[in-house]
């Protein structure tokens, strides 16, 4: 990516996350070097805010962009915004119960959704902007009590990959080494939380787990073939690819290869 964009004015990238993200703050950091970016985040000090969640908060950041930049578009928006949400299926009548009671759970969510909506309106994002939207392998790999998580999750990114004015790819990682996800799933593998889930982590976090630079070199190499991945999936776990059930889900999508640094063909 270096040799694609030195030499030449940054451009704008957003990366939208909450504070205690480590993959939502090592992104924005891999980015800084080739762009410049935009950290947001509902909860920290001295980053510039925007709570998804709330509609004059979006239109704020709106006018404060419009303002700073000018006419300029932003390059690449980075969306890490979800909740894991365990224990709580959200079948269709309690779905639109939740939704109709503003629900943080669900629509922190959606309004994923909402914020690239907004943002196109406002021409600040075009068909040009890669959009990435950190999903999770939970889309295609459904895992027992974490049904309503990937039921959004594949809500989210169905939305985002059926519109023609966006240029999104999601990015579907499965157990992240060092982060608040490894630690809580430890924590509950301790506990003996269902011997299944326990063997689950026990066969697979040693193996094949993603680490934050995989991420990072995997939204990387995104950004070097943004329009390869347009529509596409892209998976950090090859382990939940190479044992998913549902391989007719796969549509010519890809798997981020760490030995070659590179993004090979799921197919």
């Amino acid at each position: 990516m270096k040799e694609i964009i030195k030499n030449i004015e940054k451009n704008k990238a957003l990366v939208v996350g909450t504070w205690k993200s480590k993959i939502w703050q090592s992104v924005a950091n891999l980015l800084t070097e080739n762009f410049d970016v935009i950290k947001t985040s509902k909860s920290s000090l001295g980053i510039e805010m925007l709570d998804i969640l709330d509609v004059q908060s979006i239109k704020k950041f709106i006018r404060n962009y419009r303002e700073k930049y000018g006419k300029e578009t932003l390059k690449t928006v980075f969306l890490n915004s979800g909740i894991m949400n365990s224990w709580d299926t959200i079948n269709r009548s309690n779905f639109f119960r939740r939704a109709n009671n503003w629900d943080p759970t669900i629509n922190t969510h959606l309004n994923n959704i909402m914020l690239v909506e907004r943002l196109q309106m406002a021409w600040i994002i075009d068909t040009d902007t890669k959009v990435i939207y950190n999903a999770s392998v939970q889309i295609v790999d459904k895992k027992k009590g974490y049904e309503d998580y990937a039921y959004m999750k594949r809500l989210v990114s169905s939305l985002l990959l059926n519109d023609d004015r966006w240029n999104p790819t999601i990015l579907c990682a499965s157990l992240v080494k060092w982060t608040a996800m490894e630690n809580n799933f430890k924590k509950k593998m301790n506990k003996n939380w269902n011997n299944w889930f326990g063997k689950f982590i026990e066969e697979n976090m040693p193996h094949g787990q993603p680490s934050l630079a995989d991420i990072d070199n995997a939204v990387e190499q995104i950004l070097i073939h943004k329009e390869e991945t347009r529509g596409k999936l892209v998976f950090v776990d090859w382990w939940s690819i190479n044992n998913n059930k549902d391989k007719s889900m796969l549509n010519n999508d890809f798997f981020y290869d760490k030995k070659k640094n590179s993004l090979l063909s799921v197919s």
